[in-house]
């Protein structure tokens, strides 16, 4: 009495192992790239903060000192303003009598009408500036501009450093992003090769 065998394709088995290996292969070669990526993280971050820290030390200085600039031209707008009404009250207290020269009295008219144009232009201005100071908090997004603009024109070299951080971690980014799509598509091809490989083994 012969014994039924159970006969099994081996092409199909030998396909399947070669692509199993293939990719494990692909897998070790992810998990070391994964590893060298955290060693480089852990360098960058150690980098990128201490430049980070110098960076934002010295946009700080920018800062206030433009901050301190703004309030400065603030109070000397206001002292114009103050000289100003002075020497307004000075021009009506020497304002020409009723029996003096129409010539007298129009150039008279001539330097109240400068003197009160001059004192509009210094209220206008102040108004603007008292604006702009209010728009520009020490934090606000407008002075930050002005400051790290200021920064990158005095210390190019720091401004660079802190350019080269920023893109290191956005290139370091991407390779994570990279990284974690090509394992999901390794762990989709090995369930793939699961299914093909449980058909084989019945057949």
């Amino acid at each position: 009495m012969n014994t039924p065998t159970m006969k099994i394709s081996v092409a199909p088995l030998s396909r399947a192992n070669n692509a199993e290996n293939q990719d494990m292969a692909v897998a070790d070669d992810l998990l070391n790239a994964a590893q060298d990526a955290g060693r480089e993280q852990q360098a960058l971050m150690e980098t990128a903060n201490s430049e980070q820290v110098l960076y934002q030390e010295m946009l700080e200085i920018y800062l206030q000192t433009k901050h301190d600039q703004v309030e400065s031209i603030e109070v000397k707008l206001g002292s114009l303003i103050v000289q100003q009404q002075a020497l307004l009250q000075q021009s009506e207290a020497k304002k020409p009598g009723l029996l003096s020269m129409p010539n007298t009295k129009h150039q008279w008219a001539v330097r109240q009408s400068r003197q009160q144009s001059r004192l509009h232009v210094l209220h206008n201005r102040l108004d603007i500036v008292r604006e702009l100071k209010e728009g520009m908090g020490v934090h606000s997004a407008k002075l930050e501009e002005l400051a790290e603009r200021k920064l990158r024109k005095y210390d190019p070299t720091l401004a660079q450093k802190w350019d080269a951080s920023l893109e290191a971690h956005r290139k370091h980014q991407a390779l994570l992003r990279k990284q974690d799509q090509e394992k999901k598509r390794v762990d989709s091809v090995g369930v793939g090769l699961s299914l093909r490989l449980s058909k084989s083994t019945i057949r």
